[in-house]
């Protein structure tokens, strides 16, 4: 990607976001903007809400000196029911959606001056790289949690870490502490992402499929990742956390 041009042709990379959360939205849209100012062309995809009441993009507001974000605004599966929609099911319409759209995409620019050659999509739509691997395209995920977050996840997952502390109760102001490799510090339970907490009551975050939605991001790694922090900010856990984890 640090090349502008790849046999004559322009790099052009599409770009998914996750859909409908301003915190996932607003990094991955900063970091296409800086892609586009390298020189690279940028296609976002834009997936709609049902009812379009949602502010979309405005190209105009991600365009720099020399190029321009090109935004595609797509419409998504339909929810039908009046019932409060569960997180598999809205996550299952995304896949859908997403699938749809990408398949179509792909195909309609292969054969133009400028097809797709990379995909960067949202960590926690893992299955992006798998359908755009079955393009023959390259892709990477872009983690909007700092490095920090990452490193423990990580940890977490595979047994450099297996017992949490809980919490203890705030009257007793005393928490057992945590040691993970590449952290500068030692961390509390407080400190960790709640959902990994053994005494966690959060409903939704101990749902099955949302921990299971949360740690895949980073079951099967790929060749490249994005994250979403600065060197300066977290240089021990960047050099080496995620030099590990290839």
């Amino acid at each position: 990607m640090e090349k502008v041009r790849e046999e004559g042709k322009v790099v052009h990379i599409l770009v998914i976001p996750f859909p409908d959360e301003q915190g996932h939205i607003n990094p991955i849209l900063q970091f296409s903007k800086r892609l586009a100012f390298k020189g690279l062309k940028v296609t976002l995809l834009n997936l709609l809400h049902e009812n379009n009441t949602l502010t979309t993009y405005d190209p105009s507001r991600c365009s720099s000196s020399n190029s321009i974000i090109n935004v595609l605004e797509r419409p998504r599966a339909p929810y039908n029911s009046t019932e409060p929609e569960s997180i598999e099911s809205y996550m299952h319409r995304l896949k859908t959606s997403i699938c749809f759209h990408l398949t179509k995409l792909v195909t309609q620019y292969r054969n133009s001056n400028s097809p797709f050659t990379f995909v960067v999509y949202d960590s926690l739509m893992s299955w992006v790289l798998d359908l755009a691997r079955a393009f023959g395209l390259r892709g990477a995920p872009f983690f909007t949690q700092s490095c920090a977050v990452i490193a423990i996840f990580y940890h977490i997952i595979h047994g450099s870490c297996k017992n949490i502390p809980p919490v203890a109760p705030a009257e007793t102001r005393c928490e057992l502490s945590l040691t993970l490799p590449g952290l500068p510090l030692d961390l509390h339970a407080s400190d960790l992402p709640s959902l990994l907490l053994p005494n966690n009551n959060n409903p939704q975050q101990n749902n099955p499929f949302f921990r299971k939605l949360m740690i895949d991001q980073l079951h099967d790694l790929p060749d490249l990742m994005f994250v979403n922090s600065f060197h300066a900010l977290e240089p021990q856990v960047i050099l080496l956390t995620l030099s590990s984890l290839y």
